[in-house]
């Protein structure tokens, strides 16, 4: 295990030398993602407005309909805490979600819902979607795409 470990900081190190000593290395994870397809937070559904079958850790799953997305279907996502494009925890590898969608506010003493959106790009990066979701076509005010379900 020893060796290994030190093989791969040899190769580490040859491999940042190799590029010329820069300090800082960029992965595209849209090209190298490797998703379990039946991971359930991220996963398409079918039944906006209602609760996924599966939790992640206790915490429900709801499937949540987003613009652009294919009308009639969602995603399931888990409610996230403001601040508001906080990075949400515990999303599939490669992905990236952030705590962005406002969900309805049907009692106006009550804070509104948040739930995270899961992001295709930014204007510096891009990220692979969950595997049962595209990356739609409109960008919002920042740059941003956003991850959706396709049409059936």
């Amino acid at each position: 295990m020893r060796r290994q470990l030190a093989s791969l900081l040899i190769a580490s190190i040859f491999l940042v030398t190799a590029c010329g000593g820069e300090d800082v290395l960029s992965v595209d994870a849209s090209v190298t993602a490797d998703l379990p397809p039946d991971e359930p937070f991220g996963r398409a559904c079918d039944n906006p407005g209602s609760l996924c079958a599966e939790k992640i850790d206790e915490a429900p799953l709801s499937c949540i309909a987003t613009r652009g997305g294919a009308t009639g279907r969602g995603f399931c996502t888990l409610n996230c805490s403001t601040p508001v494009g906080a990075e949400c925890m515990g999303v599939p590898n490669g992905t990236w979600a952030s705590c962005l969608i406002k969900g309805l506010q049907p009692d106006p003493n009550i804070p509104p819902p948040y739930f995270c959106a899961f992001l295709c790009e930014t204007p510096s990066q891009s990220y692979a979607c969950p595997p049962t979701l595209i990356c739609l076509e409109e960008k919002d005010g920042s740059g941003r795409r956003f991850c959706g379900p396709p049409a059936l």
